[in-house]
């Protein structure tokens, strides 16, 4: 019973992330909500590695976030109320209450943050399917998805590196 319910939850989370995708794609081509699931089934299956890359250091920037604001919360309310010990008997539980707060506050933003570093992934690599070669994004956001330190777009509209092309590496 223990693995149906592994693979239920596995599906949803994955029906989850296409369906939070899908609005992306229909508000970059405008077209229906099943047409636009299988195009982002099929751009996350091009390009898997990427997806794991953004999605991953998305997740850890936004844990790290949360954890410093919760911790700065901390360490600020518990250096403001612990002179203060008479005047508030439980600062300790005051303390822990506005780090619960603050993990709120942080969750919010950070989720935010999530969904705009997703959309922009969806976004690149639609840039990338239509114009492989003569992409419209800006150059450093090229640099950062095609892991090249020093991507230069030339006159003629190719990107190199030097003397050497600089491609997009599908897996």
């Amino acid at each position: 019973m223990k693995c149906v319910k592994c693979c239920m939850a596995c599906c949803e989370s994955c029906v989850r992330m296409i369906n939070k995708h899908a609005y992306v794609e229909i508000a970059i081509w405008g077209s229906s909500f099943c047409r636009s699931c299988c195009r982002v089934l099929s751009l996350f299956t091009n390009h898997m590695s990427y997806i794991a890359i953004v999605n991953g250091v998305a997740y850890l920037l936004c844990m790290m976030i949360k954890l410093l604001v919760m911790a700065l919360t901390g360490l600020i309310g518990y250096m403001w109320l612990k002179p203060k010990e008479e005047e508030v008997p439980q600062y300790g539980a005051v303390v822990l209450f506005a780090v619960c707060f603050s993990y709120v506050i942080a969750n919010a933003f950070t989720d935010t943050f999530e969904m705009v570093a997703e959309a922009m992934m969806v976004v690149f690599l639609e840039d990338y399917s239509a114009n492989k070669e003569n992409m419209v994004g800006p150059k450093e956001l090229k640099q950062i998805m095609m892991g090249s330190k020093k991507a230069e777009k030339s006159d003629d509209g190719v990107t190199e590196k030097g003397n050497e092309e600089v491609t997009f590496h599908e897996t």
